[in-house]
């Protein structure tokens, strides 16, 4: 019976030091996601600096840059007032993104970091919204609230790249159109 008691002690004692924070499941998770989300807008945005090939993807990922990595500096001082250890390294999933992202060149590089940059701030944002209504930890949902419109604005600036691009390939592919028929035509009448 005192093994017994003592087994349970020792049960009850790393219970509560696995979770010491006092932060509920949904904090943690957003905390950790926050800043792996984070953490990937960072690195892309440094890889669309270096690879992008139009001005306005390098100009958006320097936004993208100085934004996240404020963003970042705000959560990690919440953090690690609360003893969450963060993890300093991207998780599979978001360094898959990041490998594919750095496959690519030239113009796929732009479209595919528009894209990214459209879908990853849409699910951001609902991450935001999800915390900022259901989170418990009052400061964690305090910087989701504050940190939503900056979000919501760079998706709207990303969806703007993103449909500026699509355009210049469709002029492109115009032009390249209209060359080909106006050479189809003089090779007719000579």
């Amino acid at each position: 019976m005192k093994k017994l008691v003592l087994l349970f002690g020792a049960a009850l004692i790393f219970s509560a030091c696995d979770n010491n924070n006092g932060l509920s499941g949904q904090d943690e998770d957003f905390a950790e996601d926050a800043a792996q989300s984070s953490m990937l807008e960072i690195k892309l945005g440094e890889l669309a600096q270096r690879n992008g090939s139009s001005q306005d993807v390098k100009d958006m990922a320097g936004m993208i840059i100085r934004d996240h990595r404020d963003a970042s500096d705000k959560l990690k001082t919440i953090t690690d007032a609360k003893n969450i250890q963060l993890d300093a390294n991207l998780d599979d999933d978001h360094q898959d993104k990041y490998d594919d992202l750095a496959s690519k060149t030239g113009r796929d590089f732009d479209m595919a970091y528009a894209d990214m940059m459209v879908k990853s701030h849409e699910k951001s944002i609902s991450k935001f919204e999800k915390q900022e209504e259901k989170g418990e930890d009052m400061e964690l949902k305090n910087f989701a609230s504050n940190t939503l419109p900056t979000l919501r604005n760079h998706l709207e600036m990303a969806k703007d790249m993103q449909n500026r691009l699509e355009n210049m390939d469709q002029m492109e592919s115009d032009t390249l159109n209209n060359m080909n028929t106006m050479g189809d035509s003089m090779n007719m009448n000579p």
